[in-house]
């Protein structure tokens, strides 16, 4: 079983893509650096977003934090 963290980062990978962010434009938005994005991203740590991360997401994206955790947007 995956652990839900890592379909929080490849479900935001999958809406950054889809709505063709670069990853430098989405760590603009969320307010955390490209370099802890990109490793989010690769789930290669899990440490790097915080709450604040999180809102932005939700917001920017208008999706609640449980579709994040829980739901596999990505195809994959």
């Amino acid at each position: 079983m995956k652990k839900p963290i890592f379909t929080l980062y490849r479900n935001i990978k999958y809406l950054r893509k889809q709505n063709r962010l670069t990853t430098g434009q989405l760590a603009e938005i969320i307010e955390i650096s490209e370099k802890k994005l990109i490793a989010a991203e690769r789930c290669e740590d899990v440490g790097y977003l915080y709450d604040k991360h999180l809102k932005n997401i939700c917001l920017y994206f208008k999706v609640g934090a449980d579709m994040l955790f829980n739901e596999r947007l990505y195809n994959g």
